[in-house]
């Protein structure tokens, strides 16, 4: 008796690791940054986000993976325009840097998700495995190419470049997922709400405040007024207010 979907069971697991692997588990005060048309950034901030562990559950856009996704973390202190603009700078110097790599990974995306399972309906499992493989694994070596030549810019040292290397050779579906993964390990330095706000129109403002309070409220909730985090929060809130 044959199960349904068996001949494309490889593809389902394919996709299955590529969501997992997608995932992002965010401290409590981080959101991701979603890079958008023309290198605007947006914000991800979920009014009810899925946690585990204490952890927010968050993923940057599944059908787009060559659009690069950056953690930011917001209520340490507000950043002088001088810190907000060199931020600023360093995300568009990595999305840059990211450019040719998003080539290969539209490609090895389209392969396991389209290409693949589409082979398998006319050709049958095997060859559009081995047709896959043929144009999946090159790409492979050519990621790990294009980042050790970028490795300056995106701050990887060569061990890094090589775990990732390793990591898209054994797992496709995690080469899939590359430029989401290098661009969400950048360190960013700054105020992550101030970095947020300065692509937005005034309604995308205003959402993202009515967001970002109602969390803080949550988070200071949690805390206690009265402990030194909460009142780092409030004060946080205080001078955002104010600077609104």
């Amino acid at each position: 008796m044959s199960v349904p979907g068996g001949d494309h069971a490889i593809w389902i697991v394919a996709a299955m690791l590529y969501v997992l692997d997608a995932a992002r588990l965010l401290a409590p005060r981080e959101f991701l940054l979603v890079e958008g048309a023309r290198g605007r950034l947006a914000p991800a901030l979920a009014d009810a986000p899925f946690t585990l562990a204490g952890r927010i559950v968050a993923f940057g856009p599944l059908l787009r993976p060559d659009r690069a996704v950056f953690v930011v973390r917001w209520g340490d202190g507000w950043s002088d325009p001088a810190a907000l603009h060199a931020a600023r700078r360093r995300l568009a110097d990595v999305a840059s840097a990211l450019r040719p790599l998003r080539v290969v990974v539209v490609w090895v995306t389209a392969w396991l998700f389209v290409a693949g399972p589409a082979l398998t309906s006319w050709l049958g499992p095997t060859l559009a495995i081995y047709l896959a493989a043929a144009a999946v694994y090159p790409a492979a070596l050519a990621a790990a190419l294009l980042l050790w030549r970028a490795r300056r810019r995106l701050g990887l040292g060569p061990a890094r470049v090589a775990q990732l290397a390793v990591e898209a050779l054994v797992c496709p579906p995690a080469l899939a997922n590359l430029v989401r993964k290098v661009s969400a390990a950048q360190r960013v330095d700054g105020d992550g709400a101030q970095i947020a706000l300065a692509d937005l129109d005034a309604d995308g403002r205003a959402r993202f405040w009515e967001g970002l309070e109602g969390r803080a409220e949550e988070l200071v909730n949690e805390l206690g007024r009265d402990e030194a985090e909460g009142r780092r929060l409030l004060a946080y809130l205080t001078t955002a207010r104010a600077a609104r």
